[in-house]
């Protein structure tokens, strides 16, 4: 969220300071919140700040006038903060959605998934070991729905989310001597809140559960996870002298796995349940005009993009420790299918399965209204 200077209220309540310098006589202090006294000097750079964050304070009560011939930086100010006050209170927006993504860290929050042009795609692929006679078919793929709530007036509350998805993960070996092959379906649910932070930007908390059914092992196992996205840690940065944007994405992720059936241990632990903690990092980047037309070389790298997601954890029960590393390069042939190059390393999010994979896939990926909705919740951010 964008701070605003008083030098940028001056300019933006210029029109409304001769307007306001009449009316506030008559009218309650709206800067009664920001004095000590009622001779006192208002906190302007409190002012300032609160109103860009579209938070400021008022109905602290009529306690004395403000004087006739303010300041022309103090009039500027009183003249947004009234345009504020007598504005009429936006009413919330709702959205509701469904998309194909290629699994839950593709999706970044249920409420805004990222846009097609950034998302990495359910995955359709192919593969030919001649080395061990193999030949390997992969499908992995999540399907969702989300249903969000936007609170647009300047309270600290952003707005909440839910959704549910069902996402697959089969991977089928011709080789009867292989012990790769997947056969996991997933169900699932989220639910996240936003809020405001009193020192800017805004914090997302996501609770979610899922429950996979592992084909090849026999075994159901269930999970509970708890998230926090602190979004103003979030970095976004245009390489100078480059077309390629980046954006750093940290988060912190409490995950509980119960097994719910069969005898084979979860992976993560070596015993029927585990219980981790542990920081994830995604780090995605992208060709983009930024506005501009790319020069004629550049043009062929418009669909390029890729995204790397890093998750380490320790498990309380047993003390062990592990990570997974999720990363992808991809092109889009258009905005709903991208080629894409892939190596996934580490204990399977899902089914804790040990993966160690390089693979060469072709993604597919949309976005849109669910019920008659408006769809909005898929436009791409400016990130």
């Amino acid at each position: 969220m964008k701070r605003m200077s008083l030098a940028s209220l001056a300019v933006a309540g210029g029109i409304l300071a001769a307007q306001a310098a009449a009316e506030t006589a008559a009218a309650d202090d709206i800067f009664a919140c920001y004095k000590t006294a009622p001779a006192a000097e208002p906190d302007w750079t409190a002012i300032a700040r609160d109103y860009g964050h579209k938070r400021l304070k008022q109905g602290c009560g009529q306690q004395w006038p403000v004087a006739a011939t303010p300041h022309p930086q103090r009039a500027s100010a009183a003249a947004a903060a009234l345009a504020v006050k007598t504005t009429p209170r936006p009413a919330p927006v709702s959205d509701f959605i469904w998309f194909v993504r290629k699994d839950f860290a593709d999706v970044d929050m249920f409420g805004k998934p990222q846009s097609n042009e950034k998302a990495t795609g359910a995955e359709l692929s192919w593969a030919r070991n001649n080395t061990a006679a193999d030949t390997i078919w992969q499908v992995n793929g999540l399907v969702g729905l989300a249903y969000s709530y936007l609170n647009e007036d300047y309270s600290r509350f952003i707005g909440a989310s839910l959704a549910s998805y069902v996402k697959v993960d089969k991977e089928a070996h011709s080789a009867a001597a292989s012990d790769d092959s997947r056969d996991a379906i997933t169900v699932g649910g989220s639910a996240e809140v936003g809020f405001i932070n009193p020192i800017g930007g805004a914090d997302y908390v996501r609770g979610s559960w899922l429950e996979t059914r592992d084909g090849i092992l026999n075994r159901t196992t269930g999970q509970a996870k708890l998230e926090w996205m602190p979004m103003y840690l979030r970095v976004n940065r245009q390489i100078p002298g480059t077309f390629v944007t980046t954006n750093f994405r940290p988060d912190l992720k409490v995950q509980y796995d119960e097994r719910q059936g069969g005898v084979v241990p979860i992976g993560f632990s070596g015993f029927g349940r585990s219980l981790r903690i542990g920081p994830e990092a995604t780090f995605l980047f992208r060709v983009a005009d930024f506005g501009t037309t790319l020069p004629a070389w550049a043009e062929p790298l418009a669909g390029l993009s890729g995204a790397v997601t890093y998750h380490w954890w320790r498990e309380v029960y047993s003390g062990q420790s592990g990570s997974w590393l999720d990363s992808t390069i991809k092109y889009d042939i258009n905005p709903n299918v991208a080629l894409a190059f892939s190596y996934q390393k580490g204990r399977n999010e899902e089914t804790a399965k040990r993966t160690d994979l390089y693979k060469l896939s072709l993604n597919f990926k949309t976005c849109a209204a669910f019920a008659g909705f408006s769809g909005g919740r898929c436009t791409a951010d400016k990130d």
